[in-house]
């Protein structure tokens, strides 16, 4: 939530799921000034939600930094694998959506080569991309649309020395 100039903005990612929603505002101290709002929202409002925002992920072992700071929303932080070319990181998107669009944003120490795959329980995977020409900064991919509740980066080649450096992954798509 965004205050400023007494104006709300309220992030999509507060409204989890397509339903009425009643929003209560009130000024600290003031008892009397409140103001309550209404707001119903639909899939067309949610579709462009970063559905790996804040969600658990699973990594290749010993990485330098955690796969939570790949997934939290902020493109100062990173996950960094170790110093090698086979590493990956998992998006557990806690429950399974139909997705068609994964953004990957590298810091330097990106992936030259490397896949996405999707699976929805974890254990059976299919690849829905492949590059071996990957380079720092924003990949955006999209794909046919999947049912998918875990998305992987897994990584097969480095541009650097370093492990790979994601700034930020996400998942898009939209429910079932």
């Amino acid at each position: 939530m965004c205050v400023t100039s007494g104006i709300i903005a309220l992030e999509a990612v507060v409204f989890p799921e397509t339903k009425s929603y009643t929003i209560t505002v009130q000024a600290h101290g003031y008892p009397d000034a409140v103001i309550q709002q209404n707001l119903t929202t639909n899939v067309a409002d949610n579709a462009a939600r970063n559905l790996a925002l804040n969600k658990a992920t699973i990594t290749s072992a010993n990485p330098l930094k955690g796969g939570s700071e790949a997934v939290d929303g902020r493109s100062v932080t990173r996950w960094e694998s170790a110093f090698s070319d086979m590493q990956f990181i998992t998006v557990d998107l806690g429950s399974e959506f139909k997705i068609n669009h994964v953004l990957l944003n590298w810091e330097n120490a990106a992936a030259k080569s490397y896949t996405v795959e999707v699976s929805t329980d974890g254990i059976s995977w299919k690849t829905v991309y492949s590059t071996a020409t990957g380079k720092a900064g924003i990949n955006d991919i999209t794909f046919p649309s999947v049912n998918a509740r875990y998305v992987k980066m897994n990584g097969t080649a480095r541009t650097t020395q370093y492990g790979y450096s994601l700034w930020e992954f996400e998942v898009y798509g939209g429910t079932l």
